[in-house]
């Protein structure tokens, strides 16, 4: 038999944002470690008027409500979401989780759905929120944070990748994670100048910084920080293009640096700094809510993140590998509900 033969099929459903979909496809890649997988992406659109409604309004019958279904690379999808299911359903996001439900009923599939899905848990084999999101059940595997997928080797290899594309890129070298409004904090104008005035600290005394945004950032404040650093030989400021061989070196700053600056409000960024076991200093935005102080305070406490504070200080941790310990307790629930049938 095969290797192909050999694989169980997955697919990881979500609506294709890449924060989203990267949650998912991370718990994928981090299952097939341990199991040979089959992973097929599966990004999903919903009809007009739907698409603009509360999934509750049109969640019990959802297939009818589908517009498409797009592959990895945006192009239509063969087999949609129709049978053969797969062995294994990973979903994220809201738009993901009328379909999960509805999948789960055929018991064709065992079904696991990551973040809070906010409906009736028994609509799922599986689900794995963040711990801050207070969610329990027989299953349920909460984490630290959110499903990722750097590993160490990788980010390793995009380091060395990036260091010869950076080749003066002096030491000590910071990444900083900057992202921007969220529904629980906001990015003022004070927030960012004491951003840019941080970075510009850091760079005037010789480090070597990395600047990443994202979507949430905006072209605004992108602007202010690249007016504000763009001088420095020592910066490098990533704006979507290639860099030696890398197409997006988000691993490579994060296993090239010596420390982490991310902005308070992202989740992800900060779970994915988490994994090196690096310094992690938080850049503090305005409001926020009880869930984020929660997760913050729970980072802390396991000594992997404190509020920036110049000089830099150093200190280190057991790296967070909460997406590997995930897949190996749904691996141990899918395979060992498989043995009993």
């Amino acid at each position: 038999m095969s290797d192909t033969e050999n694989k169980r099929t997955c697919w990881v459903v979500t609506d294709g944002r890449a924060g989203i979909e990267n949650q998912a496809l991370g718990l994928a890649n981090a299952v097939s470690r341990l199991v040979p997988l089959d992973i097929s992406i599966k990004r999903l659109s919903v009809k007009w008027p739907w698409r603009s409604m509360p999934e509750r309004l049109w969640a019990s019958r959802p297939f009818g409500k589908l517009d498409k279904v797009l592959d990895e690379d945006n192009n239509p999808d063969g087999q949609g979401l129709e049978e053969p299911w797969p062995d294994l359903w990973i979903g994220c996001g809201r738009l993901s989780v009328p379909y999960s439900v509805a999948v789960h009923q055929t018991r064709r599939s065992y079904v696991v759905q990551t973040q809070d899905p906010r409906v009736p848990l028994q609509g799922f084999d599986l689900v794995i929120p963040p711990f801050h999101d207070g969610v329990s059940g027989t299953n349920v595997i909460s984490i630290h944070g959110a499903p990722t997928r750097l590993t160490a080797n990788l980010m390793a290899e995009d380091a060395k990748l990036l260091e010869e594309a950076l080749p003066n890129l002096p030491r000590p070298r910071i990444a900083a994670l900057i992202g921007g409004n969220s529904r629980a904090f906001r990015m003022t104008p004070a927030v960012i100048e004491n951003i840019i005035d941080t970075l510009k600290t850091l760079a005037e005394d010789g480090a070597g910084v990395m600047i990443t945004t994202s979507r949430r950032t905006g072209k605004v404040n992108e602007t202010l920080i690249h007016d504000a650093l763009g001088g420095f030989d020592n910066v490098f400021f990533w704006q979507g293009d290639k860099i030696g061989e890398l197409a997006n070196p988000y691993a490579g700053m994060l296993g090239l640096a010596d420390h982490i600056l991310v902005t308070q409000e992202s989740t992800n960024m900060i779970t994915e700094a988490a994994t090196t076991g690096k310094p992690v200093h938080i850049l503090p935005m305005e409001k926020g809510n009880t869930k984020f102080a929660s997760f913050h305070d729970s980072l802390k406490k396991q000594g992997i993140t404190r509020p920036v504070s110049l000089p830099l200080a150093d200190w280190s941790y057991s790296p967070l590998r909460e997406t590997d310990r995930a897949a190996k307790e749904l691996v141990k629930r899918w395979l060992g509900r498989l043995s009993v049938k």
